[in-house]
């Protein structure tokens, strides 16, 4: 063998042996998330006072049957309140008149937006200064509720004496494309946050879900609430991090049948959203960006083009760690109601999503900031309050 061809199958095997350790890292310990069914549910009698945050900005086209399935829910005493964020589509009347026609539902109407504050945070936080519950769950204005979803999360938590309890959603795609990249996304994700060792105390990982984070009031006071992170777009992950970091108990579960979402409508919308905290996840730093992306396409992407490649032996030990990847990820993706062949989808979506990091990079840079929701949050701002998260 040529030295190119030594040097190829030195970095085959050892991207075989990080592909081998990934996906034993996250099938081992998927396996070990309990889902929420699991509980039994609690009676009325034990079930503790909890009050639903939903911030909503111009939603008029989704809020009506997202809301009625929370306000349809099997849990007494039960307190809605969504926060209408400065909307311009009628968001607010809608929720007015919801309000008129059910009860448990309080509306509260944003209309300005204080310095240092992004608009979800602040919404956020302006629900739980209102809220009355002994817990609070932070969800969004599209997420869907089986009617005893609340019943049995809050199970769950009680049965575990839990802080905070984040549960994972089903997601719901309606093309093809969006159901591979979601597929393969689940499983990065989890690779990435390990959210298993959440419960660990003595580990450092966290897990937090825009989707459903249901947190103890007192805890999520005592972590100084949306507070310290209220300039992060990744509020739903850094929340789950700062309650970690307080000495908040906390869990992962599962909650396909109980909680769903469309979290984006098809491939395009899903790239537009990533663009406003893909950058912030490596807190705006260019070098660590471009890192990432160089990292992510040799050791996930170049395997599966390396069977085509005049590399010598290594091709063969370069398609067995791609397997290993797709096998991985397809195995993963049910969980959450995605399909398994998703796993065929790897290097594509891997590669959408090294795109959509470089693309939030430069739009980030390029407008000087991140906008969103036609709001614009200054580089510098986000800079200077990146260090309290």
């Amino acid at each position: 063998m040529s030295g190119i061809e030594i040097l190829f199958l030195v970095l085959a095997f050892l991207n075989f042996l990080l592909a081998a350790g990934l996906c034993a890292t996250v099938l081992a310990g998927a396996r070990t998330v309990r889902h929420l069914r699991d509980s039994p549910p609690l009676s009325d009698s034990e079930a503790p006072s909890l009050s639903v945050v939903i911030p909503a900005r111009n939603e008029a086209g989704q809020i009506g049957p997202a809301l009625s399935s929370v306000l349809a829910q099997d849990y007494p005493g039960l307190e809605v309140l969504v926060v209408d964020d400065r909307s311009s589509d009628g968001t607010g009347e809608i929720l007015d008149r919801m309000a008129r026609d059910r009860g448990g539902l309080r509306v509260l109407h944003v209309t300005g937006l204080p310095p240092g504050w992004m608009g979800k945070n602040h919404a956020l936080q302006a629900g739980a200064d209102a809220a009355r519950g002994e817990f609070l769950l932070f969800t969004d204005a599209d997420v869907h509720f089986a009617p005893d979803a609340l019943r049995n999360a809050m199970a769950f938590a009680a049965e575990r004496r839990l802080d905070h309890l984040a549960v994972s959603p089903e997601l719901v795609a309606r093309t093809l494309p969006l159901r591979g990249v979601l597929g393969v996304f689940a499983f990065v994700f989890a690779a990435y946050l390990r959210p298993w060792k959440a419960r660990d105390p003595q580990s450092a990982c966290s897990v937090g879900l825009g989707a459903f984070n249901l947190v103890r009031a007192s805890a999520y006071r005592a972590a100084g609430g949306h507070g310290p992170i209220r300039m992060r777009p990744d509020d739903d992950v850094r929340l789950g991090r700062l309650l970690k970091r307080s000495g908040a108990r906390q869990e992962l579960a599962l909650g396909r049948g109980f909680v769903s979402v469309a979290w984006y409508p098809d491939l395009c919308s899903m790239a537009r959203g990533l663009l406003k905290n893909s950058f912030a996840l490596v807190e705006y730093r260019a070098g660590l960006q471009l890192a990432a992306a160089a990292g992510t396409l040799l050791t996930q992407v170049f395997p599966f083009l390396a069977p085509l490649l005049p590399v010598g032996p290594a091709r063969w030990v370069y398609l067995a760690a791609a397997l290993l990847l797709a096998l991985g990820s397809a195995v993963h993706a049910p969980r959450h109601g995605l399909p398994a062949w998703s796993g065929l989808a790897y290097p594509f979506a891997m590669a959408f999503f090294v795109g959509t990091g470089l693309a939030s990079m430069a739009t980030v840079l390029r407008d000087g900031g991140v906008v969103w929701r036609g709001t614009l949050y200054s580089l510098v701002e986000l800079k200077s309050l990146r260090s309290e998260s």
